[in-house]
């Protein structure tokens, strides 16, 4: 039996801790049970990764997204771009518990990175650091950061990004 929880939400992450009495060894407990949920609905595992390595292993060669396996409404994928009709590409970009001070964006040789960093919290193991290329111009040119149009909120960033 749950005797009280705690939540915190913060940065696009929902925090939950909860306190248990009277644990029976022998009878799984919700946790168990989530994980278990979690297993039949992705036919992965709860912590297996779609290409089926651990994310330091140097032989996975690039970035497999999956949608989200609880999102019901929107798009679950952490990463969305398009065209928009004046020539600009948005881009949205998923990096949940990253404030928005944590946010880096940067142009290199018409790449453009986002790199955001998210502290450990609380019971959290660590922290986490998203890096990544979310966009390429046609030519290897360098445009000026300020070009570029960022909202962060929540542990979403949004760019729109000119054309060049």
């Amino acid at each position: 039996m749950f005797t009280s929880f705690t939540s915190h939400v913060s940065d696009g992450v929902l925090r939950l801790l909860m306190s248990k009495t009277g644990i029976d060894p022998q009878r799984p407990s919700c946790i168990a049970f989530l994980r278990q949920e979690l297993q039949d609905r992705s036919g992965e595992g709860p912590h297996m990764f779609a290409s089926g390595t651990n994310p330091q292993d140097p032989k996975l060669t690039g970035p497999v997204l999956e949608p989200h396996p609880v999102v019901l409404e929107g798009s679950g994928m952490a990463y969305e771009s398009k065209k928009l009709g004046n020539g600009k590409l948005y881009v949205r970009v998923d990096m949940p518990g990253v404030p928005k001070e944590n946010f880096i964006v940067s142009v290199t040789n018409g790449r453009v990175n986002v790199t955001g960093k998210a502290p450990g919290v609380s019971h959290d193991s660590g922290g986490r650091l998203y890096s990544g290329d979310v966009a390429m111009f046609s030519t290897p040119i360098d445009i000026p950061t300020r070009r570029i149009k960022t909202i962060a909120k929540n542990g979403v960033i949004r760019l729109l990004i000119p054309s060049v």
